[in-house]
């Protein structure tokens, strides 16, 4: 697919929007002369001058037709292979190979190529996310999940390739070429359509849903997305002309149904999911309910954003495909496998189609050039052990001995004063509070506390006016420190009642 960007961008921080291709007049004025071509062709191609199966004519001819040079009428051709018209094939010609427009999407309207906000927007950014509610780095697992040891020899095993100055030799910007084709591989073994060119390398998983929401930034744009949205708290994108749509959870995801409703009542609109273990009550999309909102999809020219960072935390071994594994041409997919072992090393990745990977890397370029090489090599290390492989494999069964664990000291000191629903992957356990407490305060005071292990959250972090709910790590905390944590929580809440 092929991509271009728009001449502006609007101000505002991660937000998502898709703006559909439309059927324009080619001679509207301010409209680029790349775009008018594309748009004559392709009503050419609508109106059967160029039928199914034909080639157009050549970039000699139509460069003397539209008297421009051969360059802009490439530009054009890439706008129509992108949406699908035609099939460029070098040395041979490009190909009509229209489909229903209805169902596709224009992926080329979609993004912006000026340039981002100054620094001091950017200082606004950090800061938004240094608040409380909003902290996105994710807390992964304790040492006594075993995960020393894997870390340990791909530490050394880079520090042994950065001493031969292997690594630095080849980076770019869409990551090491290596870690790309590894990673590319690991991917594939899970289920991923995804080769190296489409795999973008990034500095964590906050840093993949900013530039995504970046270049998916525009005004009028219909989000939907859970209920539980954890960038309610982020007073910038209340600010925005987006429309935040809600769709609400059962214990199999997210409403197919509110879901095929608002796609026929909706123009403009993108899809914004985390199937697996989303934050934070942990329920996951079933595979029935994914094939719901496929058949949605596939009739409707409406994305999805698959943020699959909890893809790895799953508390049963069983396979459930992805999005992206069952329809990658409407998917755009953010993977954080570096989490399990370490989130301090801050490597993610986004799959995409190549083009889309470019404008991605425009952007990755103005917010954070300087990835870094040696967190890349030691992923790459991580990528490559067998006994990491080996970790996954056991990593559900050791989640779910852990859940156990915690919920049987929670049934011991906290019936009564909070209820639950057992998570189905993830790393949060979502609790309601019975009492009249201030749940805010409550969990700014066990923050500040220097004995309480567990990683907190207040409820209205994901649903601003909720006062009831708080959320609680239960994998962040070596195992034999959970016990005295949960102590100190009850003791804190039976003190507010």
């Amino acid at each position: 697919m092929v991509f271009f960007w728009q001449d502006t961008i609007d101000f505002f921080f991660m937000t998502l929007c898709f703006q559909f291709y439309k059927r324009g007049d080619p001679l509207k004025k301010g409209i680029p002369s790349y775009q008018k071509i594309a748009d004559d062709i392709r009503n050419d191609i609508l109106d059967g001058k160029y039928p199914k199966g034909s080639i157009l004519p050549s970039l000699r001819v139509l460069s003397h037709k539209y008297g421009v040079s051969r360059f802009t009428i490439n530009q054009a051709l890439e706008i129509l292979s992108g949406i699908g018209i035609i099939d460029i094939k070098h040395g041979s010609g490009c190909y009509v190979c229209y489909c229903d427009e209805n169902k596709s999407i224009n992926w080329l309207s979609l993004f912006n190529t000026s340039t981002l906000p100054n620094a001091w927007w950017e200082q606004r950014i950090k800061k938004e996310q240094n608040r409380t509610p909003f902290i996105a780095q994710t807390p992964g697992l304790s040492l006594d999940f075993n995960t020393r040891h894997i870390l340990k020899t791909a530490l050394n095993k880079a520090a042994e390739r950065i001493f031969e100055q292997e690594s630095y030799e080849t980076i770019d910007i869409q990551g090491l070429p290596s870690l790309r084709r590894i990673y590319s591989e690991f991917l594939r073994k899970q289920g991923l359509k995804v080769t190296e060119n489409e795999l973008l390398i990034v500095s964590g998983g906050a840093l993949a849903i900013s530039i995504v929401f970046h270049s998916l930034l525009s005004c009028g744009v219909n989000v939907f997305h859970p209920e539980n949205f954890l960038y309610n708290s982020i007073n910038k994108l209340k600010d925005t002309k987006a429309n935040l749509i809600p769709l609400s959870i059962d214990m199999e995801g997210i409403s197919s149904q509110q879901l095929a409703k608002y796609s026929k009542l909706f123009n403009n609109a993108v899809l914004y999911t985390e199937p697996t273990g989303s934050e934070p009550d942990g329920v996951s999309i079933s595979m029935n309910r994914k094939k719901e909102i496929l058949d949605i999809i596939v009739n409707s020219p409406v994305p999805i954003i698959e943020n699959e960072q909890k893809r790895y935390y799953r508390l049963t071994a069983d396979s459930v495909k992805t999005f992206q594994e069952m329809y990658s041409d409407k998917v755009i997919y953010i993977d954080t496998v570096a989490n399990v072992i370490c989130p301090h090393l801050q490597v993610a990745a986004i799959v995409a189609p190549p083009l889309l990977i470019q404008r991605f890397c425009d952007i990755k370029i103005q917010l954070e050039f300087h990835s870094s090489a040696i967190s890349q090599l030691i992923l790459e290390e991580i990528l490559m052990s067998d006994e990491f492989e080996l970790f996954l494999n056991d990593l559900p069964e050791k989640l779910t001995g852990r859940c156990d664990h915690f919920e049987a000291l929670l049934k011991k000191y906290c019936a009564g004063i909070l209820e639950w629903e057992r998570p189905y992957a993830g790393i949060y356990f979502w609790l309601k509070y019975n009492g009249a407490a201030n749940l805010s305060a409550v969990v700014e005071s066990l923050n500040c506390n220097p004995a309480f292990k567990l990683r907190i959250q207040a409820g209205k972090r994901f649903v601003p006016s909720d006062t009831k709910h708080f959320a609680l790590c239960y994998t962040n905390t070596d195992v034999h420190e959970i016990e005295s944590s949960i102590l100190i929580l009850c003791e804190e809440l039976k003190n507010c009642m």
